[in-house]
């Protein structure tokens, strides 16, 4: 226990021994293949090209929902002024493609790897959410799409046939004085 000197690491603490348990990757000498060092459309002749289908392909339309995301959601909840014009989403969706490929192809991906690399579980969580929330998303998705068709297939009233219906009271009694008939021609005793 305390105080006794056990060498518990059964691998050992130098260097030699640690860096035989690490394995990686060999990687080509850029003299022999030029094209690897450079960068996929960077211009260069050399420049390979970008094969690797890891790219999201993000298109202008999702920049401009992605643009209005923020503001619609302060329109909601503080004031509706917030919300932005068609005008002003569409030009201010081409400004934000290049952020949102670079966070979506650059910063997500090396952010799930060093997060799931420390947290497995919260990996798993975080999978978990997304997958649910993409399958609840549908759901909901089919149900308005139903709701939608059942409203376009319902039969459709002319304001004119409809009416309102007066509430029903009874009437006020009528006054009653002894020797008179009432309007129903009875006599009041």
């Amino acid at each position: 226990m305390w105080g006794k000197n056990k060498n518990e690491n059964p691998g050992g603490t130098d260097f030699e021994t640690a860096a035989d348990r690490v394995t990686a990757e060999v990687l080509p000498n850029p003299e022999e293949d030029p094209g690897f060092s450079e960068k996929p459309g960077d211009g260069s002749s050399n420049a390979p090209e970008d094969e690797s289908g890891d790219r999201l392909e993000i298109r202008p339309e999702w920049a401009v929902a992605l643009a209005r995301s923020p503001y619609a959601l302060v329109a909601k909840f503080y004031h509706p002024a917030f919300a932005l014009s068609d005008e002003q989403a569409k030009k201010l969706g081409p400004k934000l493609l290049p952020l949102i490929r670079k966070v979506t192809d650059v910063w997500i991906p090396s952010w799930l790897a060093g997060a799931s690399n420390r947290n497995p579980e919260m990996t798993d969580a975080v999978l978990a959410l997304a997958v649910t929330g993409y399958v609840q998303w549908m759901h909901v998705q089919k149900i308005q799409e139903t709701e939608r068709e059942a409203a376009d297939n319902a039969k459709r009233v002319k304001g004119e046939r409809v009416t309102e219906m007066p509430l029903r009271s009874d009437p006020e009694p009528e006054e009653r004085i002894v020797g008179e008939r009432l309007a129903d021609g009875s006599l009041v005793i």
